[in-house]
């Protein structure tokens, strides 16, 4: 799981970065990872740590239309 959260991350960053008009496939990605991440989470039955410095990639949420 802590691979999956480091990839979800790397995107994240990623799509701060590039233009507006390609995040759409980005952020697609990266919630279909969150989604799977969270499935594995469920079926392991693994909890979050609010300690744990990539707890905020479960629950990223694009900010809305930029500039």
């Amino acid at each position: 799981m802590d691979f999956t959260r480091g990839v979800i991350a790397a995107l994240i960053q990623t799509y701060e970065t590039v233009p507006v008009a390609e995040r759409d496939s980005l952020e697609m990605r990266i919630r279909l990872l969150q989604d799977q991440l969270a499935e594995l989470k469920r079926l392991s039955g693994a909890r979050s740590h609010k300690s744990d410095d990539l707890a905020w990639v479960d629950i990223w949420r694009p900010r809305g239309p930029a500039e």
